[in-house]
């Protein structure tokens, strides 16, 4: 069942009377964890046990720490720096994520401004756009995250809305044109009147605690309340060539093609050797 929005919109205002009229600085901790289908991975060339020792060994890339600094109109969603790899552990990320890493995003709600460094193959792109429309449907369904009740919220994407997380994220789908569309589930808590979230995600009217997309989910682990750390213009990303969302898109996408034919001519002449 939909959740009266008028009711919702209520709670908040209340939830907000109980804050300070000042400005706040909050911060927020995320932990982050995407799950690899390694059986689709080599195929035949791979044995049951290689492909266990795979999982094993690599799933460390895809579990990583990130904080959410943000005030009433503005975030800033940064990996963790305490907690970045050694010089060898980082090259096998890039290597393994297809050389692409992506964050600081900076977002602003008010202005529905959105700004964002990419790097990939060793190129800097600032994404510089409109923050991105969610359609989230609203339902009374609930759960307790933390001292923090939640409220489940739901929208559909396609796979290709999705922010990349790697060239070889999902190896199982290199042959596939089809965009199969995506329900992203979000666990919201109007305790804090604030409409941010991980990533790209916002307009909820509360903080995401926790998001489901795809393969990821991003789970807050820690608030700190009147947090000291401001978002300084100095911390906005600036580098970097200028793109739009879609821009980078056809970059990504060009260079996307490139590898799986590279993959495609590499097979051939193993298949001919």
């Amino acid at each position: 069942m939909i959740l009266s929005r008028v009711s919702l919109v209520l709670f908040v205002i209340l939830m907000s009377l109980t804050i300070s009229a000042q400005e706040f600085h909050w911060r927020a901790y995320y932990i982050s964890k995407t799950t690899i289908d390694f059986e689709s991975w080599g195929k035949k060339q791979l044995t049951t046990e290689q492909k266990k020792e795979l999982s094993v060994n690599m799933s460390h890339l895809y579990e990583k720490v990130f904080i959410l600094d943000f005030d009433r109109k503005m975030s800033l969603f940064k990996e963790d720096e305490r907690l970045e790899t050694s010089g060898q552990k980082a090259g096998w990320d890039n290597l393994m994520s297809g050389q692409y890493s992506s964050v600081p995003i900076y977002k602003n709600v008010q202005a529905k401004r959105l700004v964002e460094r990419r790097e990939f193959y060793g190129k800097l792109f600032l994404i510089d756009d409109s923050l991105p429309e969610f359609k989230w449907q609203l339902t009374d369904e609930t759960k307790k995250i933390g001292d923090y009740t939640c409220f489940k919220a739901i929208c559909i994407r396609s796979l290709s809305e999705i922010p990349p997380k790697g060239l070889n994220v999902r190896p199982e789908q290199d042959n596939s044109d089809t965009d199969d569309q995506v329900i992203i589930t979000a666990w919201y808590t109007p305790q804090i009147p604030a409409n941010h979230g991980p990533g790209h995600y916002w307009g909820l009217p509360g903080l995401i605690l926790e998001l489901n997309e795809d393969k990821t989910t991003i789970l807050c682990s820690k608030i700190i309340l009147h947090s000291e750390e401001k978002i300084a213009k100095t911390k906005i990303p600036s580098k970097g060539k200028r793109l739009t969302l879609d821009e980078f898109d056809v970059i990504f996408d060009k260079k996307k093609d490139e590898i799986k034919k590279m993959k495609g001519r590499i097979k051939g002449k193993r298949t001919k050797g």
